[in-house]
């Protein structure tokens, strides 16, 4: 399934997508959290690519997966996810054009925030968070600006 999400096809990328978060969201899926934790490990990469998908549909559905995955995921995992949120929505102009979408990668930052909370300072991700607020704060949405004062 993971070799689908680099298809030229829309819709199967978007499927593809939709599949591997029933799977990951399934507690039946794997056999011990090992393996849930070596399969989430594998998808990261793949999934993170495809937060800058065309299709809007295809990076809400990661970033979703995303956050499923987050409080599974290990610390050494943070900044790489930290450095895509960024690209994404903390620079300008922000790459992320769907509010919608926007919103929810806020609220990743903030899952990782809860699910971390001792990695956070010690491994310096305060500065991606710091990059993060200040540009969402600026954002038109006030959605995300409520996220951002949570």
């Amino acid at each position: 399934d993971i070799n689908l999400l680099a298809s030229e096809n829309r819709f199967q990328r978007k499927t593809t997508l939709e599949k591997l978060l029933q799977k990951v969201q399934s507690e039946d899926e794997f056999k011990d959290e090992a393996e849930r934790l070596a399969v989430f490990r594998e998808l990261l990469k793949p999934i993170l690519r495809s937060l800058s998908d065309g299709l809007e549909k295809c990076r809400d559905t990661a970033v979703r997966i995303i956050q499923t995955m987050t409080k599974d995921l290990g610390d050494d995992t943070l900044d790489g996810i930290l450095q895509v949120l960024i690209a994404r929505i903390g620079v300008e102009p922000v790459q992320e054009d769907s509010e919608d979408v926007r919103l929810e990668l806020l609220k990743l930052a903030t899952i990782i925030c809860e699910a971390h909370p001792h990695d956070v300072g010690p491994r310096n991700l305060l500065d991606y968070y710091k990059v993060l607020l200040e540009q969402c704060l600026k954002d038109p949405f006030p959605d995300i600006k409520k996220e951002c004062s949570r």
